[in-house]
Formats: structure tokens, sequence, C-alpha cells
């Protein structure tokens, strides 16, 4: 059974500059329907900057992040990105209070940069995330201890 509080999230999302003359940065948010997600930030130098992270819903109105790693480059074309380095995060889990509808995001906080979205695409699976081959893969075989999340409320681990 689809769980509503997760499926209006799955998407690739594109993040709103709170300054409307603002092109130098742009930021995409993606939720995976198996926990993973990514945010990709970019700017029109070349530098772009991609946050993996293992989330869950909390509720209809809420959403919990836990950012695993942290990939860093630069490129000219999206399908050439040199990447300098790959950082592990340590930091603790943080929830956010969401609005969703079919075509637009806002969260209490910010993620990549950006807390309003709108929707690019419903599909969107690893392949489409850019440091895909400098990072691992979050939702399928990484190691559990990376996955800091308390199990959710009265369910057995």
């Amino acid at each position: 059974m689809t769980d509503p509080h997760v499926d209006p999230l799955v998407a690739l999302w594109r993040g709103i500059s709170l300054d409307a003359r603002a092109t130098e940065t742009t930021t995409q948010l993606a939720f995976l329907a198996n926990g993973m997600g990514w945010t990709e930030w970019t700017t029109a130098a070349g530098g772009i900057e991609v946050v993996g992270f293992r989330w869950r819903p909390t509720g209809p109105c809420g959403v919990e992040v836990l950012d695993i790693w942290c990939a860093f480059g630069l490129t000219a074309e999206r399908d050439a990105i040199e990447w300098d380095d790959l950082e592990w995060r340590d930091d603790p889990p943080f929830t956010l209070d969401i609005a969703v509808s079919p075509r637009s995001l806002v969260l209490s906080g910010s993620l990549g940069g950006a807390t309003e979205f709108r929707l690019l695409r419903r599909e969107v699976t690893y392949a489409d995330c850019p440091a895909r081959g400098i990072a691992p893969d979050l939702g399928s075989g990484i190691v559990d201890e990376v996955n800091h999340l308390p199990p959710e409320p009265g369910r057995r681990s």
C-alpha cells in the first residue's frame, strides 16, 4: 500500500530563489521513494555541491532528514563534472515542516539553499544524481551504521 505522506514528495524539484533577479545559482532537490535524496547546488561560475541524505516522513506535514555525504566539484557541462572531494557528514538529523501541493513544495528551513521549490518531474531515480559516479547510492548497499535515523515510533527494528 502506498503511503499518502510520502508520494507527494517523491519527485525532482527546482529551487526558487529568494531574490528574483538572482541567476547565479541553481538548486535542485530530489526525494526518492526508497528514502534517499539529494540537493544539487550549482553556480554560474561552474561550482557544484551535491549533498546526499536519507529522509522519512514524520506525518502529513513534516519530514526528517539526515545528511550523509557531500560532494564538491567543478563543471562546465552537467555530464562533465570534475569532482574534488567526497566528505562524509556527521550531522544530527533535523526535521522540517513541509507544505506540498501537486506542483510546489515549501519547507520551513533551507535544503540546498532554497525553501521553495517547483516540480520538475515526478519520475526520479538515483541515475539522475549528478554525484552518482563518486558517491554511494544510499538506497541500496550502504553500511547500516551510516543510517543514524532512529526507528519510526511503534515500529520494531
